[in-house]
């Protein structure tokens, strides 16, 4: 009770109102770090949003070095142009002499419940390099052997025998049901110079006359030969139906059941309406994200106004990427480069790119191939596949933005949370000892209070007995 006004103060409230405003400021500052955390996110998101989309959008071109040529067919031959290497134009011709071949041993049949061992249950499946030699004397280079007591199935014998290097197993049935037999056919690649034989013998190194053996070799064995084609009256040989040095940067690869002494024509065309449109869309992706990083970047005294990155260096860093497009020249090969700027793209005073379709239809006149060469290919990346990569910095989960992310969720939001913790803690100890505080204070002046009330008692009746 106020001892001037009789009137019972509230000190609950008072405590709260007290912890309020030394709470407030401590407040205002979490919340301002919350604040900026979750704006990090949401502009991150929004950037990675929209490099998704330009992702996407460019995706449907495919392989950029094969968006500049239309690659010609012939039913015989295809090619790809070297990783490292511009596509360009191609017209050429070669005759295949013969296709490459596979070296393959077919083994005898045995039923589907049949033994692989000899009568004796021993028996050894052997694997030797080249030709089997006439002479017995003659040296044999073993590759691989196979105790066939190890193993109670074809199936079992065949998974061992494709764990050797550069062999292959296979089995084929003569059919289904009584009667029918299973063929363990087993091959080493193409080429003379993988040729292989096999022999299965017994304990005593007799071949095998029940059990796994060898068919007639007349009719199981085939031995592989090269490839061999003619270029410019030079002929090539490859182990492999493939060539990658026929001609200069070109993989080529020969359809195996070409037909011996055939001629083969491959060419490619320029792909200029699809070149046009990949620029086109270029610059529309380019400027979606360029608009997406500046709005997040922005920078406004208010704060209410700014971007969740403003003056952020790793966005900045990016953007000077971005803006490094139209002007680094791409390697054409030859000596020769060129950039974006050269066929008609222009750069606004806002960072953004328009097409001059004026200028690039000249150019596209008075430089055929340019336009398809500076967006598809080069030595260097191209236009689109360099647009492609700056969508995989920022999407890439390594990527600087995905680490700022990283950064806001994984330890600045629980850093602020257990921040919110302790200043809730603080704030109830603090309102518990004001609490504390005023009970005693209003116990004094309530016990002050009653010793004025006793006095003033006292005074009353010790003036009435003098009235009396």
């Amino acid at each position: 009770v106020n001892s001037l006004t009789g009137s019972t103060l509230d000190i609950q409230k008072l405590a709260t109102d007290l912890v309020g405003a030394v709470r407030a400021p401590q407040q205002a500052a979490i919340d301002a770090k919350k604040t900026l955390a979750t704006s990090k996110i949401s502009s991150v998101g929004k950037i990675v949003s929209s490099a998704n989309l330009v992702k996407q959008g460019l995706a449907t071109y495919g392989d950029p070095k094969s968006l500049a040529f239309k690659v010609g067919s012939d039913p015989h031959a295809s090619f790809q142009f070297h990783y490292s290497a511009p596509a360009r134009r191609v017209d050429f011709s070669f005759q295949v002499n013969q296709p490459a071949t596979s070296n393959t041993v077919m083994l005898a049949g045995i039923s589907s419940d049949g033994v692989l061992a000899g009568a004796d249950g021993s028996g050894v499946l052997n694997i030797y390099a080249g030709l089997k030699p006439t002479d017995p004397a003659i040296g044999k280079s073993l590759i691989a052997s196979f105790n066939l007591a190890d193993y109670a199935t074809l199936e079992e014998l065949q998974a061992a025998v494709q764990q050797t290097t550069g062999f292959d197993a296979s089995i084929v049935s003569s059919g289904s049901g009584a009667g029918s037999l299973q063929y363990l056919s087993i091959s080493h690649g193409t080429g003379a110079d993988n040729k292989f034989f096999v022999e299965t013998v017994n304990g005593d190194g007799d071949a095998l006359t029940d059990g796994l053996k060898p068919k007639d070799e007349a009719s199981s064995q085939s031995n592989g030969v090269d490839c061999v084609v003619t270029y410019n009256g030079v002929p090539f040989t490859s182990p492999k139906n493939q060539f990658s040095d026929l001609v200069s940067d070109l993989n080529i690869t020969i359809d195996p059941d070409t037909p011996p002494n055939t001629n083969v024509h491959l060419t490619t065309t320029s792909n200029t309406d699809a070149s046009k449109q990949a620029l086109e869309d270029i610059v529309t992706a380019y400027n979606e994200l360029l608009g997406s990083i500046t709005t997040e970047i922005k920078y406004d005294k208010d704060i209410a106004k700014r971007g969740g990155l403003a003056n952020n260096s790793v966005a900045k860093s990016f953007l000077n990427q971005m803006r490094s497009l139209t002007t680094d020249p791409i390697n054409l090969g030859g000596g020769k480069s060129a950039t974006l700027a050269d066929i008609g793209v222009r750069t606004n005073l806002d960072g953004t790119l328009t097409l001059d379709t004026a200028q690039l239809t000249k150019v596209m006149a008075s430089s055929p191939g340019l336009l398809e060469s500076v967006v598809g290919s080069g030595v260097s990346a191209g236009a689109l596949e360099r647009v492609q990569k700056l969508a995989d910095v920022v999407v890439g989960p390594t990527s600087s933005f995905q680490a700022i992310m990283d950064s806001a969720t994984k330890k600045d939001l629980p850093k602020i949370e257990d921040e919110i913790t302790a200043l809730n803690e603080k704030m109830d100890a603090l309102q518990a000892k004001y609490l504390t505080q005023f009970s005693a204070m209003q116990a004094i002046v309530n016990s002050s209070k009653s010793t004025q009330d006793s006095l003033t008692q006292s005074m009353a009746s010790w003036t009435a007995g003098l009235k009396g």
